[in-house]
């Protein structure tokens, strides 16, 4: 980083000249004319006229080559003010980590696979913790125990499944008694595809960029690739944390169900189906005095966690409270009348005297207004 930083002329009595950064151009060096320069250990300051304030042309001309000089001419030098540090790729000369990255990027020459892996994984359909874990496996941070080894010598690097091998990535995913076992108890053993013998990081690839081997009735290679190889990490984290894991099916039978409800949240044709037409589409602000509750739920099966949201505005639309919860529910209805009684549950226990629930389940709001009429 000490390259790109040049000193700002002030008075000049804080910059070398020859060894300190202070051209305009840091690719250009202070160059000596050819003479033996009687300055060569002073300060910036020897070449400005004490009288005038502005370079001493007479002493540039004697000491420096034309170019040099024009470079230094370049620099206007202030009427008060001293030397100081500034980082030559902002406009400001203030430090930016993004102005750092931009030039970094620029200098490093990387496979354009693996830069084209790194864009392609970002936009793939898949919840971001399994982003994160394939970005890991490519950039080869994933701490499995031979990486930690690597580092904390005292960690065994010994895979924690089968107790025979050593746990590096390529083990912990395709080799390990264990993952085979979940592969094969699934109903996609890509595993048993890599026929070529990739290491995880080529085989990752694959998925982006070659999927000729790959049968044709898969639902989408690389969401089925990433989510298995995920809960095989997950599973691996179990056991070595809690002392437990789920058997090889029950892991396979986890990961399918996973993928099953990203198909059906990502697909492109996923429009959840509206029965009422009388379904709220738009917020409408309650009284002055009052504050609106609106509440909705999310279901996907009994053996998946339904998902709560509850959040408080007043009449002006302003942000008041927010909450999640996270339960079991057998149903859509079941699920939208359990977010109603949390939502009046926790106006009871914020002491609250005049609220409206409004909710988008329309056949659960019906009931409820028949019975007690207190519902929006």
């Amino acid at each position: 980083m000490r390259k790109y930083c040049i000193w700002e002329v002030g008075k000049g009595n804080q910059i070398e000249i020859w060894n300190d950064t202070w051209l305009p151009d840091l690719s250009k060096s202070v160059a000596l004319n050819n003479q033996v320069s009687t300055i060569t250990h002073q300060k910036v300051e020897a070449l400005i006229s004490p009288v005038s304030g502005n370079w001493n042309q007479s002493v540039l001309n004697e000491y420096f080559d034309q170019p040099t000089i024009d470079s230094i001419n370049s620099i206007r030098i202030p009427l008060n003010g001293s030397d100081q540090i500034k980082w030559n790729l902002s406009k400001d000369g203030e430090f930016s980590v993004k102005s750092y990255s931009n030039q970094h990027s620029q200098s490093v020459h990387s496979s354009p696979i693996v830069d084209k892996s790194w864009a392609i994984i970002w936009k793939q359909k898949l919840i971001p913790k399994i982003q994160l874990f394939i970005w890991k496996c490519l950039s080869d941070s994933l701490p499995t125990n031979v990486k930690i080894n690597s580092i904390i010598t005292t960690v065994s690097s010994i895979c924690p499944h089968c107790l025979s091998k050593e746990e590096s990535l390529n083990h912990l995913i395709l080799e390990c008694p264990y993952s085979i076992a979940v592969w094969r108890a699934s109903n996609y053993d890509l595993a048993r595809n890599n026929s070529q013998n990739l290491s995880v990081h080529d085989w990752i690839k694959s998925w982006f960029f070659d999927i000729s081997h790959w049968p044709t009735h898969f639902p989408n290679i690389i969401l089925v690739s990433a989510t298995i190889s995920w809960f095989i990490w997950k599973s691996r984290c179990s056991k070595m944390f809690q002392g437990n894991c789920p058997t090889p099916l029950q892991t396979a039978q986890e990961a399918i169900l996973l993928i099953q409800n990203q198909q059906r949240v990502f697909s492109s044709h996923f429009n959840p189906t509206i029965t009422d037409r009388n379904r709220i589409t738009y917020w409408r602000p309650p009284s002055s005095q009052a504050l609106k509750f609106n509440i909705d739920a999310s279901f996907v099966s009994p053996k998946v966690f339904a998902g709560i949201g509850i959040l408080i505005r007043d009449n002006a639309g302003s942000f008041k409270a927010a909450n999640c919860i996270q339960l079991r529910a057998t149903s859509s209805e079941h699920a939208e009348g359990l977010a109603i009684l949390a939502a009046v549950k926790w106006a009871q226990e914020l002491n609250l005297k005049r609220v409206i629930f409004e909710s988008d389940a329309q056949n659960v709001i019906n009931y409820i207004n028949q019975e007690s009429g207190i519902l929006d």
